[in-house]
């Protein structure tokens, strides 16, 4: 299976060009906001673009200023590749078998179901925990390859599979 990852949102610094605006209102739409197909069309951050900024804004806790700051794109950012992971039934199948095979608990209806559910998220919560990171339950890219790094050594880890020295090597690569 090929690598699991993502294209990070970014807004460059300085006036937004229309590809960054069109970004902008992608990225607002996977994350559930309505923006007008005359806004789409058009480009522009109309009013309805303003609105889902303030919403998502407020939603995560930011100031709420329906105007794209750095913040806010980092925001979105983390958001999105949450929900690059948690959305798809592919991907959150796979950080699911991971997570079993570092001993977590998954409700087998969620793993049947390949959905991103309680279980799954509590299960994350632990391995973040177990890991010293921030229990958040939410996915990141870098969280993905320090699961993905520990998943890997665990698997390595038997004798008729690898040495303990293999095992290490690969924590170290990771950064486990």
């Amino acid at each position: 299976m090929p690598p699991i990852r993502r294209i990070p949102f970014k807004i460059p610094g300085g006036a937004p060009a229309a590809r960054d605006i069109s970004a902008l209102h992608g990225a607002l739409k996977k994350l559930g906001h309505d923006v007008p197909t005359s806004e789409l069309k058009s480009g522009a951050v109309g009013e309805a673009t303003k609105t889902a900024i303030r919403d998502f804004q407020n939603r995560t806790g930011l100031p709420v200023e329906g105007r794209i700051t750095a913040n806010t794109v980092a925001a979105i950012d983390r958001e999105l590749a949450h929900v690059f992971f948690a959305k798809s039934k592919t991907r959150t199948s796979e950080l699911q078998a991971m997570l079993a095979r570092l001993g977590q608990q998954i409700d087998p209806a969620e793993r049947n179901a390949r959905a991103f559910g309680a279980s799954t998220e509590s299960a994350l919560k632990a391995f973040q925990k177990g890991a010293g990171l921030v229990e958040d339950g939410r996915m990141s890219d870098a969280l993905f390859e320090r699961l993905e790094g520990s998943a890997l050594a665990k698997r390595l880890s038997s004798k008729t599979q690898a040495s303990a020295a293999t095992a290490r090597e690969i924590e170290l690569q990771y950064e486990i």
